[in-house]
């Protein structure tokens, strides 16, 4: 008979950060609760990552390697469904767990009742501040609670997700270089989540490569998978976010315009831009993504680097 499971596992994609990945597994392993196993997985780094990890002798930690790189979403994928807890912790290998972190976890994550598939907790960031910023309430999301959460103007937006191993069996993130968002819908869609104002993780904001930041230069190489996912989501979620959550049905309307356009495909690009603008005739910044769209789709990618770069200004972030 095997052995049963930790009570939590956490998951850790990893792709060229050797120094962080130390730091972000001393904070895990250092923890006093031990009920725990960290799964990091390499994906198919090209410096000694994967051998910093593979140095640490400890057997609550597993590596697992990918042998090409996929992308952030199916690397936390790999690490799901290979996890042997009964809940999956998803932590950023450029982050890292306050200490006693995982106590506060696993006694929530304990008394959880059956109808809640995920904990949601707070960071707080290296820079100052921490997120969500409205920070979070004790309160239970459902998908229209989630939507209505999206749609407030929200400063900081990374939540710690302690979510149940079993839900994997049934959903999970894109297998594209596409983030999150569509899973994160779907799980809204299907589950609840208990949030929780603790802060229990660390994020750290002095690198350009952040995960969560989506780079105008990568955007060119990365696009059809953004496109295509950004479809599936208004297909899929279209009309709720309409009407719970209009700012990020604006935002996502607009970038289904231009996403379209740096992958090449000019005519839906018109066709979402033109779409855009007449549910949103007054918008500048959709006039300017059509002008650029039909003369010059590179030039999109330029704006999207100027205003990636003063969001990253005022919020302190050193590129």
């Amino acid at each position: 008979m095997a052995a049963p499971g930790p009570l939590l596992s956490i998951a850790i994609p990893l792709y060229n950060r050797p120094r962080e990945i130390r730091r972000a597994l001393e904070s895990c392993l250092a923890q006093p609760f031990d009920d725990f196993e960290v799964i990091v997985v390499d994906d198919a780094s090209t410096d000694n990552s994967a051998d910093v990890v593979a140095g640490y002798a400890d057997c609550r930690l597993r590596l697992i390697r990918h042998e090409r790189n996929r992308g952030m979403c199916p690397a936390y994928n790999t690490g799901a469904l290979t996890a042997r807890g009964q809940w999956v912790i998803f932590l950023d290998s450029d982050d890292e767990l306050l200490p006693d972190a995982l106590s506060l976890i696993a006694k929530h994550a304990a008394a959880a009742p059956d109808d809640i598939a995920r904990l949601g907790f707070m960071y707080r960031y290296s820079t100052g501040g921490a997120s969500p910023d409205p920070p979070l309430q004790d309160e239970v999301w459902g998908y229209t609670e989630y939507l209505q959460w999206m749609n407030k103007d929200l400063q900081r937006q990374d939540i710690l997700h302690c979510t149940r191993r079993e839900t994997f069996a049934r959903m999970r993130m894109t297998d594209s270089r596409a983030y999150e968002l569509s899973y994160l819908l779907d799980f809204a869609a299907r589950y609840r989540t208990h949030t929780l104002p603790f802060v229990v993780g660390l994020v750290h904001e002095t690198g350009s490569d952040r995960a969560s930041i989506t780079h105008p230069r990568r955007l060119l190489s990365e696009a059809p998978d953004f496109a295509a996912d950004t479809d599936l989501i208004l297909q899929q979620h279209g009309r709720a976010l309409a009407e719970h959550a209009p700012r990020r049905y604006e935002r996502l309307l607009n970038a289904r315009a231009y996403l379209h356009f740096i992958s090449g495909h000019r005519r839906l690009g018109l066709r979402y831009s033109l779409c855009y603008l007449r549910r949103y005739p007054t918008s500048f910044r959709g006039w300017g993504i059509l002008a650029a769209g039909i003369c010059y789709p590179r030039l999109i990618c330029w704006l999207l680097e100027q205003a990636t770069a003063r969001r990253a200004h005022m919020s302190g972030f050193t590129e």
